[in-house]
């Protein structure tokens, strides 16, 4: 009874009480910890496979960028040192070169400058309203340059006389195209245009 009065009397069923809760509290503290640990496991693993993620997209497009820097060097020398081989006119090593893909057709252009005429190479696969057989080819202009009283000339090259260039002017090239075309191309328009596609 005194302990009672006192207040320092606690009953059996207080102190399981208190223990159940203590354990409760414990169990509650662990289980926490658990989720915490696991949750900084699945994080851990997460910032893991997003770097390795991140260094295997670096590697495969390091990788494609070395495929593509070979590919396009195997193109430019193609195109600097082989293709012209087959022009109908000597194309110098300085001459700007522009590799192309046009509507229905691949295309490379060569252009330099000589004297008073700038040149421009254009070999091409087969146009779309080309004849089937034209297949790839060549097509050789120049251009006598102008000045502010004279303007300038364009000419296609449709042949050779020995060691002679036949040119002709581009306006008599555009009007047999532009017939062609139509449907309504002369017998002598349709060779120019042969002649002026030289074959590969």
């Amino acid at each position: 009874n005194s302990k009672q009065a006192n207040g320092t009397f606690t009953s059996p069923q207080l102190i399981i009480e208190q223990q159940a809760t203590r354990k409760l509290a414990e169990q509650i503290k662990a289980k926490l910890q658990l989720e915490q640990e696991k949750k900084k496991a699945e994080e851990k693993a997460k910032k893991e496979a997003e770097e390795e993620a991140r260094i295997k997209a670096e590697e495969e497009a390091r990788i494609k960028a070395e495929e593509e820097a070979k590919k396009k060097a195997q193109r430019d020398h193609f195109l600097r040192y082989e293709l012209v081989k087959s022009s109908p006119l000597k194309i110098p090593k300085n001459a700007d070169i522009t590799d192309q893909i046009k509507t229905g057709y691949a295309q490379v252009r060569y252009r330099w400058k000589k004297g008073n005429f700038k040149y421009t190479l254009r070999w091409h696969t087969r146009t779309p309203n080309a004849p089937k057989e034209q297949g790839n080819t060549w097509v050789v202009e120049r251009r006598r340059m102008g000045n502010s009283t004279t303007p300038h000339i364009d000419y296609i090259l449709v042949g050779k006389k020995g060691k002679k260039n036949i040119w002709i002017f581009r306006s008599i090239w555009e009007d047999a195209i532009k017939n062609r075309k139509a449907g309504t191309a002369t017998k002598e328009q349709e060779e120019l245009l042969k002649n002026g596609h030289w074959k590969v």
